[in-house]
């Protein structure tokens, strides 16, 4: 699923404004949407076994997602909010 789809799925009914800290929450829920699948596949490997082909590639795409987090480039504010304007307060202080 998309990212602002699910931004969007997952968005609060009625509430219009998020505080930064209420985006960033919501973004932590985002790159942790398939931990649980994640930990049931890891859970399922055996000892000098090869990890299936889901569990690698869902864990270099939370890599790759929490990475772009972390740099800045994953819409967060301030410095995106023309991205997801629907959702991200940016005020000047």
């Amino acid at each position: 699923m998309p990212k602002l789809l699910w931004l969007h799925d997952n968005l609060t009914e009625g509430k219009e404004e998020y505080s930064e800290e209420e985006a960033h929450a919501l973004i932590e829920l985002y790159l942790e949407r398939y931990r649980e699948e994640m930990d049931e596949l890891e859970s399922q490997v055996r000892k000098n076994r090869p990890k299936p082909s889901r569990l690698t590639l869902l864990n270099a795409m939370h890599d790759s997602e929490k990475q772009s987090y972390e740099l800045g480039s994953f819409g967060t504010c301030p410095l995106n909010c023309l991205i997801y304007p629907d959702i991200f307060v940016c005020r000047d202080a």
